[in-house]
């Protein structure tokens, strides 16, 4: 290799080098707007969570009564069964008791369907209201001209003036009075 070419890979690499480094000065001196937001708190304590948890609660109480109606008719048709059992023939007492099981098969069904379907409603009801709260953030971070938003769980300590989970909570409840949930029927 020749000299001129040793000296010219050695300047580039210093100019390289150079280079690099007065960018890395440049970005140490950038300064980050930071927010801290407590969403776990928020979707917990706003007025709408409450209002859909008192939806979902009476949801399932009325829920609860419809499957407790489902196990009295099953329990007084095999009460039926077992006071009619010594005066019905052998067919006719294994055609009831395979209805009987049959029956209680479908109430499994249906009940473990109804549970599934409101679990997805409130699923997505607790989605929506999720993404009403995360807008709430991205028009404070926006107003506030924060760069990054991190979640409490992310932060070990940090100085008190940064969270902002108050002001979410407070706009969510002004914005946000209730979240719908399509129940299925």
């Amino acid at each position: 290799m020749s000299k001129f070419y040793k000296l010219a890979l050695i300047l580039f690499f210093i100019i390289v080098v150079a280079s690099s480094n007065s960018y890395a000065q440049e970005k140490k001196n950038i300064k980050l707007n930071i927010g801290v937001v407590n969403m776990d708190m928020v979707l917990q304590q706003s007025i709408a969570a409450k209002t859909l948890k008192s939806k979902i609660d009476k949801k399932r109480k009325e829920y609860q009564e419809v499957i407790k109606k489902r196990g009295k008719k099953l329990q007084d048709f095999q009460q039926e069964v077992i006071k009619q059992q010594d005066s019905m023939k052998k067919e006719e007492l294994t055609a009831k008791k395979k209805l009987f099981q049959q029956k209680v098969i479908s109430a499994q069904r249906d009940t473990q369907e109804e549970i599934k379907n409101i679990d997805m409603a409130v699923a997505e009801s607790l989605k929506e209201l999720r993404k009403k709260a995360v807008m709430i953030v991205a028009d404070i971070a926006k107003e506030r001209n924060l760069d990054i938003v991190l979640s409490h769980q992310q932060v070990i300590i940090a100085n008190k003036n940064i969270d902002i989970t108050k002001d979410v909570l407070e706009r969510l409840n002004k914005n946000v009075k209730s979240i719908p949930i399509k129940w299925k029927k």
